[in-house]
């Protein structure tokens, strides 16, 4: 018996718990406020689908803006390894003067 009683307590503390819970989140939901603006567009045409010329001339601009960001990427590229350019060349005019004179023999 006492082990069913325990149960018994343990069952209504949930429950309470939950329907607490439940109370909780009723409150928030009477708490919330929704704004909603609509308008209606007067005399709107849907847009047209694409045609093939209108495709191609689109495929192409978008390729040409593509070359050009390609082509700005490599000058700032190019302007952000500027500085480092002497230092590599010593270290590669180093590497040459040290291999300078000896012969290279390819066996095949």
């Amino acid at each position: 018996m006492i082990a069913i009683e325990r149960e018994l307590t343990r069952v209504r503390e949930e429950l309470e718990r939950m329907q607490g819970r439940m109370r909780v989140l009723a409150d928030l939901t009477l708490l919330t406020t929704v704004n909603l603006t609509l308008r209606e567009i007067h005399n709107y045409q849907p847009a047209d689908a694409p045609t093939l010329a209108k495709r191609v001339d689109r495929g192409f601009q978008d390729s040409l803006e593509s070359l050009t960001a390609t082509g700005a990427n490599i000058v700032v590229t190019s302007a952000t390894l500027a500085p480092w350019l002497p230092v590599l060349a010593v270290i590669a005019g180093g590497d040459f003067t040290r291999f300078r004179g000896r012969s290279v023999v390819i066996m095949p």
